[in-house]
């Protein structure tokens, strides 16, 4: 997908871009601030599921891959948003090769969350979305990311 962002339509400007660092610093500081409040209130939702019934109560393994898959969905899309500079996502349509990787990662991305073993890698107990109740889990967390 990386390789994707260089053929991406955008539109350039007369005149060489002009970095502003202040602005940049202060951008990306709200846009890694806004990703990090939303995993650290999902990671909230999915502990707490015991107590408020939410999804009926999620395993540890579970609630690992729902970060997992949020973490790769919304850090993904912040691309889409962060690509038109003043304006609207919708305003420049991106490349078809960047909207292809995109669907391609994003969808790599779900299965892997959903499909995932029950396993310790370093130690830490994972499992599938969907290999456990609820199996509309991954549903659920895509919800929350758009």
């Amino acid at each position: 997908t990386l390789i994707a962002i260089g053929y991406d339509h955008v539109e350039a400007r007369q005149t060489p871009e002009k970095w502003n660092l202040t602005v940049l610093y202060i951008v990306s500081s709200v846009l890694a601030f806004v990703a990090l409040v939303s995993s650290i209130i999902l990671l909230f939702l999915c502990l707490d599921s015991w107590n408020s019934g939410f999804c009926g109560g999620l395993s540890y393994g579970q609630i690992t891959s729902a970060i997992y898959l949020k973490v790769s969905i919304s850090d993904f899309l912040t691309l889409f948003s962060a690509r038109t500079n003043e304006n609207w996502f919708w305003s420049t349509a991106p490349a078809p090769i960047l909207l292809g990787a995109g669907c391609l990662a994003l969808t790599i991305s779900t299965v892997i969350a959903c499909a995932w073993p029950e396993t310790y890698p370093d130690g830490v107990y994972t499992v599938g979305l969907a290999r456990r109740k609820p199996i509309e889990l991954a549903l659920y967390v895509w919800l929350y990311c758009i």
